[in-house]
């Protein structure tokens, strides 16, 4: 489903589909949303959508906007991701290199965030990047001022029952990333970070929020 909200406190439903979206972005004049079973589809106000064929058998998992194209992923087991300038015309392009990891546009390039990240300037070429600590996987890539933060979380158990740590890590130049820790174990990793003036915010799936005043790590502050 598709809904729509003019304030974020009410929501309307404006589409249903026969496949659940998987992501969707703003690409400057249109929304593009993706999902599994191949399902592209496109609209100019998140109201009258109209459902496309990326071309390419796929369960497309993340897609992104850099300003001149749509970037929609599929893991390396599950068909080849696909690009379109106008999110109408689509064609494949090989991400194998990539695994399963997501891809986001930075404001500068295009990252893939995983249990390893990397950069490209192109979609084509990347640079794997260097974490200090392994193990937390990443989901979510954004620039915060001169930096990188990538976000996401490590799934474990405790006395039985399942939790989430918060994952952070820093890279002023895509290729090397400090991990920072985060004090809190919270019920969910995050899933997705925005900037704004006043900083950045991530959310998780569950309660999480976090707050960080610049890009080093410091200045957390959980809002759950």
């Amino acid at each position: 489903a598709a809904l729509r909200s003019a304030d974020g406190r009410t929501w309307d439903r404006t589409a249903s589909f026969n496949v659940s979206p998987t992501a969707v972005v703003w690409g400057g004049d249109r929304f593009v949303a993706v999902g599994y079973q191949v399902f592209v589809a496109t609209s100019p106000d998140g109201i009258a959508w109209t459902v496309r064929d990326a071309g390419v058998r796929s369960n497309l998992v993340s897609v992104t906007w850099d300003g001149a194209r749509f970037y929609a992923h599929a893991p390396w087991d599950t068909g080849a991701s696909a690009r379109s300038r106008d999110g109408v015309t689509w064609e494949a392009f090989d991400t194998t290199v990539l695994g399963d990891r997501q891809l986001a546009w930075t404001g500068a390039a295009l990252a893939a965030a995983g249990l390893a990240l990397a950069t490209s300037a192109d979609g084509d070429h990347w640079d794997e990047g260097f974490l200090d600590v392994s193990g937390p996987s990443y989901v979510d890539v954004v620039r915060v001022g001169d930096s990188l933060l990538a976000v996401g979380g490590t799934r474990g158990t405790f006395w039985g029952a399942p939790w989430f740590d918060v994952a952070l890590a820093t890279s002023s130049n895509g290729r090397v990333w400090r991990v920072h820790a985060c004090a809190e174990t919270v019920p969910s990793e995050l899933r997705h970070a925005v900037v704004g003036p006043g900083g950045w915010v991530a959310v998780g799936a569950g309660t999480t929020i976090l707050h960080g005043t610049g890009g080093s790590g410091s200045g957390l502050v959980p809002t759950a």
